[in-house]
């Protein structure tokens, strides 16, 4: 990483914690939708997901005061947002987890092939699996592979953010990918 960027980096969560609202801003732009896939893979239902979503950034903004240094701002940003979904599930014992769904534009070209198509349903097909085999994921292994994915935390940090061990962070992340591996291979 050159110097400028270092040092950029260094000045945007100094700026947030002193209340400037444009380093604020870039923080939301920059996190907004890996925070929002995270929240939203967890929770399931859109309209729930993005209240969850609002809720997070009124917590980050609201909080900021008390950001922890020894944290990294995403670590910072997705340890909020982990929180919000469990406090979700603790008021809402009953929710169920719902297969995720991107809104479908349906723009699809029209002069698209039979074999462009076969593709594209081939590969929707692919992430339909394993957004459902995520989905069964147990909960600590689904919730550490999301966060891989969305964040791309560390392990340290990831470990950080669920207050787990970064042993027991990396095994639950290895059981998800070996489970998700083991049963992606079965579609083929």
């Amino acid at each position: 990483m050159n110097l400028a960027i270092d040092r950029a980096n260094n000045a945007l969560p100094k700026g947030f914690v002193d209340g400037d609202q444009g380093a604020f801003n870039e923080l939301y732009e920059r996190f907004k939708n890996s925070l929002f896939r995270f929240i939203r893979r967890q929770i399931g239902n859109g309209e729930i997901a993005e209240e969850v979503f609002q809720e997070t950034w009124l917590s980050i903004h609201k909080s900021r005061k008390l950001f922890d240094p020894d944290l990294n701002v995403s670590s910072y940003i997705f340890r909020i947002a982990h929180n919000k979904v469990v406090d979700y599930y603790r008021a809402n014992s009953k929710a169920q987890y719902v297969l995720y769904d991107e809104n479908d534009d349906n723009n699809e070209d029209q002069a698209a092939t039979t074999t462009e198509l076969d593709k594209k349903l081939h590969l929707l097909r692919g992430v339909e699996r394993l957004l459902s085999l995520v989905d069964n994921l147990p909960a600590h292994q689904r919730e550490v592979f999301l966060l891989k994915e969305e964040s791309g935390l560390s392990i340290a940090d990831i470990a950080k953010v669920m207050e787990a061990g970064e042993e027991a962070t990396k095994s639950r992340l290895r059981y998800a990918m070996k489970y998700l591996r083991n049963n992606m291979r079965d579609m083929r």
